[in-house]
């Protein structure tokens, strides 16, 4: 999100993983939330996996990605495109919680995305 919209901090990191690849990763603690969701943890690092047994988690993956420049590593990330597919599909679910605030920051995330696009 860094990458798109200016001042935009936060507070976990979200990747898009396959279940397999779980194993690669060092040093990581883990709850399963739901089939498509899992929350782990690198030290104080909050991160959120968002597993490819999701048709739209692997879609995006597979055809809305490019590589960004991080200090002095290059990373695969969701693209413009990506990003709004995923905000837009956690948006039914926060509006089933009543979550009307991260609703709003969603809504207008996706607004700063287009408008720099």
């Amino acid at each position: 999100m860094l990458q798109y919209v200016d001042g935009r901090n936060t507070e976990d990191i979200d990747l898009i993983m396959a279940v397999p690849r779980l194993s690669s990763c060092p040093n990581y603690t883990s709850r399963l939330v739901t089939l498509i969701l899992l929350e782990a943890g690198f030290s104080d690092l909050r991160v959120d996996v968002l597993l490819t047994s999701n048709p739209l988690f692997d879609e995006v993956r597979k055809r809305y990605t490019a590589m960004q420049r991080f200090v002095e590593q290059d990373i695969l990330c969701a693209t413009v495109e990506g990003l709004i597919l995923l905000k837009l599909y956690a948006l039914p679910s926060l509006y089933r919680q009543g979550n009307f605030t991260r609703v709003g920051l969603y809504e207008k995330r996706c607004g700063h995305i287009t408008a720099r696009a």
